[in-house]
């Protein structure tokens, strides 16, 4: 004889909750446990699956024997979230891997130049990525994937039920966007995912399968995501209908109908297509839209502010107010303004110019010594963002500058000129103009002064946006024209380059090397193959690459991935300071053998490069970072970092090689010449080695800078590059 009860149980992302409502919809009896995930560092959010099953079961047979038998059993889960298991055995291979995990997000931007379009928050990288860590990757075939509704199925049943509905394989990123009754075959091929580990697609509610781990083998009868199964509950079942819910963020859902949004991805208002539900076979469409901070203002307020001691005196708190005059809270707990230049009112040379020397010999060998232990140290950024060491005790009885000056600051260009600027074309030097009106630094801007400098930039980020988006757009287009016209052939893809010592997380500590090559020896070979400078620059670096990772018996059989900085500093802008550069990615051909066959590709691969880089607005780089806010920048950096984005599963690319024209006359500092401008760039996680060029007279001066464990013998490229020129000059000659 049927009870009319039903057992509910909703697996939420810190707690399970498992009740028996009767047949009115009216709770019986129902208890909830918490469970939390686990976050063994930043953007890592996991679980045990293992706990979460025994959790359910455990609660789920408490339950019936303390309301009776049920007839049937319903499961809502968080989203997104991904087990593996052993088909066999029922055993999770290693923890699961939470919806809020970021881990996968340098393998979702890769995976969008191969036009598969999947976020960190969806399962489809998450499977891909515990799939990698196997030992055995045949394994797979005795391998279950699911979603946490489908990991509960599949305990309740024993095994005997390997199902998703509709609303949670909609979320995957596996399924094919406008029929989410199918999973995309060309998703699961570039992913490397079996289609056998895939549970069925279902409807949201019907006879799926038997419980049978539960007293009675009640029927599971509805499976829903978590935001779904809340707009049912609240009987939102109609076009129309909408709901929203309050946690850490809020969550609203609109239900559509049998036709689905004009869009698959985010929307122009900002809202996401969802499966509602489905029901004998017919699919109910909505939208969401999703409010970071909704719970998090009260916590704001009650531990930032401290205006209440408790979460609840907010609504007494509001309560109590019954005008607020005109006034509009906006939520910007992630930073609302980007930062603003001033001059120091408090500026100090002492803090910025100081005097140091060399041990002896005082040889080339001690001068990149002290710039890497220079170089290394950190700016102080309560200090205006540069510093200079006057650096004695030379070998000859020369004098070293040595200066370092944050890149947000100041580019290669600026970086020249301002070099320029700070000596002469004589070697006597110039009259000194008459000191103009007395310096006034800057005011510290007030509180008002800040928030008006934001509300600013919160009101220039809307049409910014647009003109950032037409620029990003246009440019894909026109890309994506030009690399299928006939006989173009597509530059280096970000995260396509191999994995070599080069790309690897990098420490405080750095290493410098210096060389220099003769400006005849590349004109000669300029000239004798078509080339450019900057062609012959990339080949000889290429040359003392190969050299050293064939040392080291690293080197690739794919070729080395160079980004190479492009200044898009007008001719307005000269003078100014500030970072003006877009770049462009160039392979180096490093798998080749005979020097002259590597130029030639590199003579074509940056041709290639540049007349794909001429589509994109040079505004372009710099147009999206005033898009990012800086809260969300900086840990989002740390979070970067941290997992590795920038190398794995292959870096984004290789290494950094930087040339820029210096002043082809000579320079002066109070009567003695300049003989040697070494330039240096800065190094990042993911690309342990730069490699900056610069001309003056009738050299090349090439700095490299390295991080001191993952290329402690930077020397070693430096002493190359002389004889992967000498190589090519050979051949021009």
């Amino acid at each position: 004889m049927s009870s009319g009860r039903v057992l509910v149980v909703d697996v939420g992302t810190s707690s399970v909750r498992v009740g028996v409502f009767d047949a009115t919809g009216a709770a019986l009896h129902n208890v909830e446990r918490e469970l939390l995930p686990d976050t063994p560092s930043d953007g890592i959010v996991q679980f045990d699956a293992r706990a979460m099953a025994e959790t359910c079961l455990e609660l789920a047979v408490t339950e019936i024997a303390r309301a009776g038998p049920v007839d049937a059993v319903g499961i809502s889960n968080q989203r997104g979230s991904t087990v593996v298991w052993d088909r066999a055995t029922g055993e999770p291979v290693g923890p699961g891997i939470g919806w809020q995990d970021l881990r996968t997000i340098g393998a979702c931007l890769s995976l969008r130049a191969q036009g598969v379009r999947t976020g960190p928050n969806q399962s489809a990288t998450k499977l891909q990525w515990i799939l990698e860590q196997l030992d055995d990757r045949e394994r797979t075939r005795d391998l279950c994937f699911g979603t946490v509704d489908t990991w509960v199925a599949w305990t309740l049943s024993r095994g005997a039920v390997h199902v998703t509905d509709a609303t949670n394989a909609a979320i995957t990123g596996l399924q094919i966007a406008r029929n989410p009754a199918e999973w995309d075959a060309n998703t699961l091929s570039v992913l490397g995912i079996p289609p056998a580990m895939l549970p069925t697609i279902v409807d949201s509610s019907g006879a799926l399968g038997e419980a049978t781990a539960l007293p009675g083998a009640p029927l599971i009868s509805a499976l829903l995501g978590d935001q779904q199964a809340s707009l049912i509950g609240q009987g939102c079942v109609h076009p129309g209908d909408a709901k929203i819910t309050f946690g850490t963020g809020g969550m609203l859902d609109l239900v559509l109908g049998e036709e689905p949004p004009v869009f698959d991805q985010r929307g122009p208002a900002g809202t996401f297509p969802i499966v509602a539900w489905r029901h004998v076979g017919r699919i109910t469409w909505g939208i969401e839209a999703v409010m970071l901070a909704a719970g998090t203002n009260v916590q704001w307020l009650r531990d930032d502010l401290g205006l209440i001691s408790t979460s609840d005196e907010s609504h007494d708190l509001a309560s109590s107010c019954d005008d607020t005059g005109g006034g509009v809270y906006v939520p910007a707990l992630l930073g609302l303004g980007t930062p603003a230049w001033i001059e120091d009112p408090a500026f100090d040379l002492e803090n910025h110019l100081s005097r140091a020397a060399l041990p002896a010999p005082g040889g080339a060998d001690e001068l990149a010594a002290f710039t890497a232990d220079f170089v290394s140290r950190p700016l102080d950024r309560r200090q205006p963002l540069w510093e200079m060491e006057v650096v004695e005790g030379l070998e000859g009885g020369m004098v070293a500058g040595v200066t370092k000056v944050h890149h947000s600051a100041v580019d290669g260009i600026s970086g020249a000129e301002l070099t320029a600027n700070l000596l002469d074309f004589e070697p006597e030097p110039g009259p000194i103009d008459a000191p103009g009106p007395e310096w006034r630094p800057d005011q510290l801007p007030s509180p008002r002064d800040l928030a008006g400098l934001a509300l600013r930039s919160a009101l220039s980020r809307p049409p910014a946006a647009l003109a950032a988006a037409r620029h990003v757009l246009g440019a894909a287009i026109g890309i994506r024209r030009r690399n299928r016209a006939q006989g173009a052939t597509a530059p280096p893809l970000p995260f396509a380059a191999p994995a070599t010592p080069l790309n690897t997380s990098v420490g405080p500590r750095r290493r410098v090397a210096f060389s220099q090559i003769d400006t005849e020896d590349v004109t000669a070979v300029r000239e004798a193959f078509g080339a450019t400078v900057n062609d012959v620059v990339l080949a000889t670096c290429a040359g003392a690459l190969r050299a050293y990772l064939c040392d080291l018996g690293r080197c690739p059989d794919e070729p080395l991935v160079a980004a190479v900085p492009i200044s898009v500093r007008g001719t307005d802008e000269r003078g100014t300071m500030g970072n003006r550069l877009s770049a462009m990615l160039v392979g180096l051909g490093t798998q080749i053998e005979d020097p002259v066959a590597r130029l030639i590709a590199i003579c074509e691969g940056s041709r290639q490069a540049k007349a794909q880089n001429r589509l994109i607005a040079p505004t372009t780089l710099s147009e999206l970072a005033e898009l990012v806010l800086p809260a969300v920048g900086r840990p989002m950096a740390r979070l970067v970092s941290r997992l590795g984005l920038t190398y794995r599963p292959r870096p984004l690319f290789n290494v950094i090689i930087s040339s820029f024209p210096g002043p082809p006359c000579p320079l002066y500092c109070a009567g003695a010449r300049l003989v040697a401008p070494y330039p240096l760039g800065p190094v990042f996680d993911g690309g342990a080695l730069n490699i900056t060029v610069q001309s003056y007279l009738d050299s090349l001066f090439v700095g490299l800078n390295a991080d001191d464990r993952a290329v402690p013998e930077v020397s070693s490229i430096a002493g190359y590059l002389p004889d992967a020129l000498g190589e090519l000059a050979k051949v021009a000659a």
